[in-house]
């Protein structure tokens, strides 16, 4: 895609030239493309003398930077030829004059269009990129994380795409985008490492726990701990409490007793160790069981 050509040619064009074509009268370039529009003009969009007419068009004013003849032709190129093998190219250049004329709603509109007939070609990856920016600037951040999501799932997606949806889920901050967000860092967790993996790891399990899904922040918790990235003990010790809490509330209550002393064998703390205590006191466990553990407390 070679929207920024076209932004450039167009701040290219000397004034001067422009005022030399006013004086001389219309330039061969114009001219030709009058004749090509009154050419258009006698016949069917829908017939292949059309198609290779538009055709010749577009190319014309892609290659001169003049957005608006592409936008205005390359439409009507898309919706009278839906079967032409060059129906895909000219979208591509459509979706540039969009960008180019700042035209959003079609711009969307058009880009998934696009998405939706050509979902495995390389460009999809960049036209949904161009899609999930434009929703975010307008305020529709729920879609363009979305949108951001698939980028991340096509060919040519990147983990920036991933890690660009995953934000905005975070940032919405309600329990449904929270879940989205613990869904998709859980994914892209098995594709990096380091520092990357550890920071990933965290706003996951935080999404997770946000999301009000017990279930989900168990699996994420779990999931996490197993892939050993390098958090801190503290993180460690937090992922265990917290997904101890949940087993208790999920009314697994032998999970929950192995969460506290996994969590306790990583450092000494008074409120988890009295947290075990009173698990096991409402499991009613054995005096014997508890003595030890007790006297640890004390």
């Amino acid at each position: 895609m070679k929207f920024s050509r076209i932004l450039a040619l167009i701040s290219l064009v000397p004034l001067s030239a422009i005022a030399q074509n006013e004086a001389e009268g219309i330039s061969a370039l114009d001219q030709k493309i009058a004749d090509l529009e009154a050419r258009l003009n006698q016949t069917l969009d829908t017939s292949p003398t059309a198609a290779i007419t538009m055709l010749e068009l577009i190319d014309i004013y892609y290659a001169e930077g003049r957005a608006f003849g592409l936008v205005s032709t390359g439409r009507r190129f898309i919706n009278a030829q839906p079967e032409h093998p060059k129906h895909k190219e000219v979208m591509l250049k459509l979706i540039d004059g969009f960008l180019v004329t700042a035209r959003n709603t079609d711009l969307i509109k058009v880009g998934r269009q696009f998405a939706a007939m050509y979902p495995d070609v390389p460009e999809t990856a960049e036209v949904e990129r161009h899609i999930a920016k434009t929703l975010d600037r307008s305020g529709k951040r729920d879609d363009a994380a979305k949108v951001f999501a698939s980028a991340y799932k096509r060919q040519n997606g990147t983990l920036e795409d991933a890690g660009r949806a995953i934000s905005i889920y975070r940032e919405l901050n309600n329990g449904r985008a929270h879940k989205e967000a613990a869904t998709l860092g859980l994914e892209l967790l098995k594709k990096v490492k380091g520092p990357v993996a550890a920071k990933l790891a965290m706003d996951t399990f935080d999404s997770a726990d946000r999301s009000g899904d017990r279930h989900l922040a168990i699996q994420a918790g779990t999931q996490i701990l197993a892939a050993n990235p390098p958090i801190s003990n503290d993180e460690r010790f937090h992922l265990f409490t917290k997904i101890s809490s949940h087993y208790w509330n999920e009314g697994q209550k032998a999970n929950t007793v192995k969460g506290y002393q996994a969590a306790l064998k990583i450092k000494k703390h008074e409120a988890t160790h009295r947290l075990l205590l009173d698990s096991l006191h409402n499991m009613q466990e054995k005096a014997a069981v508890m003595a030890p553990l007790a006297d640890q407390y004390l």
